[in-house]
């Protein structure tokens, strides 16, 4: 469970997945044992087997992502399952998809599309995200910048 303490909240269990949300924010991550950081007022740090989500902010998550629970302080919510699930943020913002062939579609003045095993992220706005997750790259176009490895790769802004 991903449960957020805001007028938000999460859902989800994690099987290899990501969750990424960017705005002028900028996160580093390896999804296999890795850390997640975020730069805003806020920062995760975490690992994705076994593992500890620290963001720090006015919020902080603490949390294992196979059978634990991701506790946000802010106002934002956040409902899914990474194997055939959704991913509903609660704020002007909504995502929707599944990781394992789905897309992300994230209603704001953006959207995503992409499947997460040999798929393309398409950001809506004035930015877009193209890549693979398994040996792609992630190009972002904004204030934004993202730095990461999925399985062993990067993502550039």
């Amino acid at each position: 469970d991903y449960n957020t303490a805001g007028a938000t909240t999460q859902q989800g269990l994690q099987y290899s997945g990501g969750y990424n949300t960017a705005r002028t924010t900028i996160q580093w991550g390896l999804q296999h044992g890795k850390d997640y950081n975020t730069v805003r007022t806020t920062t995760w740090q975490g690992l994705q087997h076994g593992e500890d989500y620290n963001m720090v902010g006015a919020t902080t998550r603490r949390g294992l992502q196979h059978g634990k629970d991701y506790n946000t302080a802010r106002t934002t919510t956040w409902r899914g399952l990474q194997h055939g699930e959704e991913y509903n943020m609660a704020r002007t913002t909504t995502q929707r998809g599944l990781q394992h062939g789905g897309g992300y579609n994230m209603a704001r003045t953006t959207t995503w599309q992409g499947l997460q095993h040999g798929e393309d992220y398409n950001m809506a706005r004035t930015t877009t995200q193209r890549g693979l997750q398994h040996g792609g790259g992630y190009n972002m176009v904004r204030t934004t910048t993202w730095r990461g490895l999925q399985h062993g790769e990067n993502y550039n802004t």
